[in-house]
């Protein structure tokens, strides 16, 4: 059997030869469309390694981003709807984070030395912290996105001075 060999790796192949086709306003891909314009399986633990690449390649380069469509393949989606995209993104970080707190703060502490119980309670310290950044984010980009739809007009640099906050 011959090696095959190509001159990119996958993502780069992805992006070279989806440009045309989204240039042209094509939207939704099929999960079997995009393994053949990438020559892999995206649903494989490396061809989804190289189709994330691609996705944040697309995302940084033309400012295009792809959801999932559960079942079918990728789509892109609005303008509009990147921000509800990255809020999504952020209350799956925030449980995370509180998966990360339960791990730490639910540990048989008879079994610990104590230097194991110092690196724990540091660490719980800083989950902590982090859970309550979150959390303050959280509530300053709801605000932030009320306040910019009772408005008709968008004072840019005080919204985000006020999501920075």
């Amino acid at each position: 059997m011959p090696l095959e060999f190509t001159l990119h790796p996958e993502w780069r192949e992805l992006y070279d030869k989806i440009e045309p086709l989204i240039e042209s306003g094509k939207t939704e891909f099929a999960y079997e469309e995009l393994e053949v314009l990438a020559g892999c399986d995206i649903r494989s633990g490396r061809g989804r390694g190289q189709f994330y690449r691609f996705r944040r390649e697309l995302l940084s380069e033309k400012q295009l981003w792809m959801e999932c469509v559960p079942g079918k393949g990728y789509t892109i989606i609005a303008a509009k709807d990147h921000p509800s995209s990255a809020l999504r993104r952020v209350k799956y970080a925030r449980r995370k984070l509180t998966m990360a707190r339960a791990i730490n703060g639910n540990v048989r502490f008879e079994d610990m030395t104590p230097e194991e119980r110092a690196t724990q309670a540091a660490t719980a310290a800083v989950l902590y912290h982090l859970s309550q950044q979150f959390h303050q984010v959280g509530r300053n980009l709801k605000i932030a996105s009320e306040q910019a739809k009772l408005s008709d007009t968008i004072d840019l640099p005080k919204l985000l001075k006020s999501i920075n906050t």
